[in-house]
């Protein structure tokens, strides 16, 4: 089952307000100071990477702190948080409604995430989840979650791909479908594409039109004239003394980018799994709805598409049966998942050299043997990166380590340096120098990211405010 809230509301936007100094979550109104929405999308990412696409500055921009080498965002009178300590909120609302409907304390979950989150997105996640006192049993991908729950309420074998389009991020995945075994082949999207950029087309399209100002009031009648459209050929709504009116033909024309663009991709991770024919098309999120889409689906790969489990709710249906599979004394399914992105080490000349590539099975662990180029060399530089690309320059960055070597003649030292990736798709890395034995651990953060201490002081505060939080 869906545990409603307070407000008997089964789903709840990921819009975090402020109103008198307190959060306010899953609302947006012009009461509330502040409306941050699609705040997934901020995972992960540094102040460069908002600088550079205008869609994630425009999320920030009103709250963006530019003096903090760290993304944080002022959010309330005094406060300057990071994405985790803002993220955390949501886990904190929901965790307070599940406590108070199921009237138990709860301190574990499975936590769904975009299937494209690379490894510095997911340890944001984790982050945010220790923020607000849950110990995470997995963390599993949307798509991967909603076709976990379809498999077992359907009983469906045979490869299919999952098209998942929600509120801030787009994932597709390739999957196998077995009696007990749940196998992910590929995985595609895009972290910045989703159901809130046709409500931002909706609303531009509404302030070109009528000569209007963007406003939060006018961003949720665009919101709803998405979901009248989704379902009729017209929509009319009022803004004040204002009417107005969008007919679906012209809300397709406005779509029209934004869904081929979903398509190409979904072309491009069919291709990864190097798969020609499918079982079927399973839609997830709620933008699924939208008749537009399941045309260009329907032509592009003519087989039959799924929606018959709520595209809203499949994911967390998804993500309940994983956790009463983890939880229970008898397994009933085993759940292969892969990795996103690629993943290497810098080598001389800028590039990269992949140690594992993207769509492997996890969980994994793979060893390379480095030496060295010059004799005497006294330190060997790692740099981890996470990307498809050639050069690491070009690829994210996720750690620089330096290595202390013994004196040694040109390729005498050997030293090995093993990338393990847990179920959750949590990248650790060890280096062993082989003729002096000593190894090193790597603390895989992003070079961006923050420090120990202040991961220390935010969990501190986090635990402190615990009995008021929950």
């Amino acid at each position: 089952m869906v545990i409603p809230d307070d407000k008997s509301r089964e789903l709840i936007p990921s819009i975090i307000g402020l109103q008198d100094g307190e959060f306010i979550i899953g609302e947006a109104s012009n009461t509330t100071v502040k409306n941050l929405r699609s705040i997934k999308r901020l995972f992960g990412k540094k102040l460069s990477d908002l600088r550079a696409n205008p869609s994630l500055f425009g999320l920030v921009k009103e709250y963006i702190d530019l003096d903090s080498k760290v993304l944080r965002l002022k959010f309330g009178a005094n406060q300057v948080m990071t994405i985790p300590e803002l993220a955390a909120q949501i886990l904190i609302h929901l965790k307070k409604q599940a406590i108070k409907q199921l009237n138990c304390e709860i301190s574990k979950a499975v936590i769904t995430i975009p299937a494209h989150f690379n490894d510095a997105a997911r340890g944001e996640v984790m982050l945010a989840a220790k923020i607000a006192g849950f110990d995470v049993l997995r963390l599993i991908a949307e798509p991967t979650a909603a076709a976990y729950a379809y498999r077992l309420n359907k009983k469906t074998e045979g490869c299919y791909l999952v098209y998942d389009l929600g509120g801030g991020t787009f994932d597709v995945s390739i999957l196998n479908m077995q009696t007990g075994v749940l196998q992910v082949i590929a995985t595609g999207g895009d972290n910045v594409l989703g159901g809130d950029d046709v409500d931002h087309l909706v609303m531009h399209y509404f302030c070109n039109k009528y000569k209007l100002a963007e406003c939060q009031e006018l961003m949720n009648l665009a919101k709803t004239a998405k979901e009248t459209l989704s379902f009729y050929t017209e929509f009319k709504g009022s803004l004040g003394a204002e009417t107005l009116e969008l007919d679906r033909e012209d809300f397709e024309h406005l779509l029209l980018p934004l869904v081929q663009r979903t398509i190409n991709i979904t072309l491009d991770t069919l291709a990864q799994a190097g798969r020609t024919n499918i079982s079927g098309i399973i839609l997830v999120g709620g933008s699924t709805r939208i008749p537009l889409i399941t045309k260009f689906l329907a032509q592009t790969f003519n087989t039959d598409i799924f929606a018959d489990i709520n595209p809203d709710k499949a994911v967390a249906w998804g993500a309940a049966l994983q956790a009463e599979n983890l939880t229970s004394a008898n397994i009933n399914s085993l759940l292969i998942d892969v990795v996103p992105l690629s993943l290497g080490i810098e080598l001389n000349g800028g590039i990269t050299e992949k140690l594992i590539l993207r769509n492997t099975p996890i969980p994994i662990s793979v060893t390379k043997e480095f030496t060295t180029s010059v004799d005497n060399q006294r330190f060997m530089k790692l740099h981890i990166v996470q990307g498809e690309r050639e050069m690491a320059a070009d690829c994210r960055s996720l750690a620089r380590y330096e290595l202390e070597l013994p004196l040694m003649k040109a390729g005498g030292v050997r030293t090995e340096v093993t990338f393990s990736i847990d179920a959750d798709g949590i990248l650790s890395i060890a280096a062993l120098e082989k003729n002096s034995a000593v190894s090193h651990t790597i603390s895989v953060k992003p070079s961006y990211g923050l420090s120990e201490d202040e991961i220390t002081t935010i969990l501190e505060n986090a635990y402190q405010n615990a009995a008021e939080d929950h």
